[in-house]
């Protein structure tokens, strides 16, 4: 059995262990700390372990406000859409990947409560049949667009001849697969430009409400470049141009059309229950509802392609998946 005045030397040694794993400084640190009594070498290793955490977990965070604040200027600059994407991109796939996960389907989940939205969702039957399948659809077209470069390229200060292919087309491609599922139906611009309002909108709640941090003003208003991007590639009209304009815009959408209806009570029972998001694998341009699974491909591409800017080729292509 383990003494209690052993616990020291057993905490210095995990410490050491620790330690011997930063690139540099190591040693200095270790040296500094065995020549500290016992009491205080386990006070130091307690602070200097904290001080540790507290670095490496504001790292990402602080290197891309070192990047883009100047530029940015607290609003007076501006950043483009693919370094918004960047700036993104630390919230949602490194520090709190699960949190703002669930906020985007929450998000999705909230449109429900909108009777043109829902009478639309309930007459398809697709959520009813398939309603894992489309939330599924949904969280991996969001992961696309926010894990593959929305300019097709690595850098994003590449940009070269329009016949030249893009690197990665993925994004562009679950833009027009998205574009190309909704223009099967009739929707309404404003309920387009109310679910997009909460894309933006719904992350830094939730990330200031249950998050261990809030979302600073510089990823805000990168959340609203990026999804204001998306929103043209998608069509959506009248979006407003500022971040506050859009919070208010939406809140007086919600005021004029969030009611009871069947339609919304019938889509949440079908839904409640629909958080855990899977998918048993398929291509980006198969995604949808089953029944139009095979269709649409070609169109999808040239519509890819337009939006891209640039011709689709290599495995994301329709002859790359042969």
């Amino acid at each position: 059995m383990l003494a209690l005045s052993d616990s020291p030397r057993l905490f210095y040694d995990i410490f050491r262990r620790l330690v011997d794993t930063l690139p540099s400084g190591g040693e200095e640190i270790l040296h500094f700390l065995s020549h500290i009594p016992t009491p205080g070498a386990v006070t130091a290793v307690i602070v200097t372990w904290l001080v540790l955490v507290r670095a490496c977990r504001w790292r990402r965070y602080n290197a891309i406000h070192r990047k883009y604040e100047d530029k940015w200027d607290n609003g007076r600059g501006e950043i483009t859409p693919e370094e918004a994407q960047e700036i993104v991109n630390v919230s949602f796939m490194y520090e709190m990947p699960l949190l703002l996960n669930y906020a985007v389907a929450f998000a999705l989940f909230k449109t429900y409560g909108i009777p043109s939205i829902s009478s639309l969702l309930v007459s398809t039957k697709q959520l009813k049949e398939n309603v894992s399948r489309r939330y599924a659809d949904t969280e991996l077209m969001i992961a696309t667009f926010f894990g593959c470069p929305i300019s097709g390229f690595s850098d994003p200060s590449f940009h070269p001849d329009p016949s030249v292919p893009a690197d990665d087309p993925r994004a562009m491609i679950a833009v027009a697969r998205m574009n190309y599922l909704h223009s099967l139906h009739r929707i309404a611009n404003e309920d387009y430009l109310y679910t997009l309002s909460l894309f933006v909108l719904t992350p830094s709640l939730w990330a200031s409400r249950w998050g261990w941090r809030s979302a600073s003003p510089l990823e805000q208003h990168a959340y609203y470049i990026f999804w204001y991007e998306i929103g043209k590639r998608m069509g959506i009209k009248d979006i407003p141009d500022s971040l506050q304009g859009l919070i208010e815009w939406s809140e007086d959408y919600e005021e004029r059309n969030m009611i009871p209806s069947d339609s919304n009570h019938e889509l949440a029972e079908y839904t409640l229950d629909e958080l855990l998001l899977k998918s048993s694998g398929y291509r980006i341009e198969e995604m949808g509802p089953p029944r139009f699974e095979n269709a649409g491909h070609e169109e999808v591409m040239r519509r890819a392609a337009q939006l891209q800017g640039r011709p689709v080729k290599g495995p994301w292509s329709l002859e790359g998946r042969k």
